[in-house]
């Protein structure tokens, strides 16, 4: 099927820290991704192995998820990634970067299709304590079959990753509930 891109960049009139919320705490997940169905930490590793200058490495770590099919001709797909959180030392941005990893230990399970990611993540930066601009990436190789219907309906869908973020955080801000 090929590398399949993605890129979303938006600013929310929420906090940082509730943005990070929205893309990251499993039990928000699904509003920016209703196609995800899971996240496992396989392996903790110690932060101490990633060094950037700038940064602080906040987590470290083979990570797996689980995401839906997409249509009924697709099968689920599942990740394996290496997955880093970093901190800038002034404390303004965060940062997420993973990418696909090889572990013949770790078999795909039945009934799913592991997808290659060539680069996921995305960067929050605090522009004020109630306002933030982020910056979204995902480059994936879906490893098998996908109608290109499917590709021209899941791929923006990706992309509006940050405005869904944006919209939740500022929803959460205003209401005080995440939906």
């Amino acid at each position: 099927a090929g590398v399949n891109g993605a890129i979303g960049v938006g600013d929310a009139a929420a906090s940082s820290e509730a943005v990070r919320a929205v893309l990251a705490d499993p039990d928000k997940r699904r509003l920016t991704d209703p196609l995800w169905q899971s996240t496992e930490v396989v392996r903790s590793l110690p932060s101490r192995l990633v060094r950037i200058e700038g940064w602080r490495t906040l987590e470290f770590g083979i990570v797996t998820e689980r995401f839906k099919a997409p249509a009924v001709v697709v099968s689920p797909r599942d990740s394996l990634v290496v997955r880093v959180r970093l901190k800038s030392v002034d404390g303004t941005r965060v940062r997420l970067v993973q990418r696909s990893v090889d572990a013949p230990a770790l078999a795909v399970p039945r009934g799913y299709v592991r997808l290659r990611l060539a680069c996921g993540g995305y960067q929050i930066r605090a522009v004020a304590p109630d306002r933030c601009s982020t910056v979204y990436v995902n480059a994936l190789d879906p490893n098998g079959y996908v109608p290109k219907p499917v590709v021209r309906t899941t791929m923006p869908d990706r992309a509006m990753t940050v405005a869904k973020a944006a919209q939740a955080a500022e929803r959460h801000r205003k209401t005080g509930k995440w939906r």
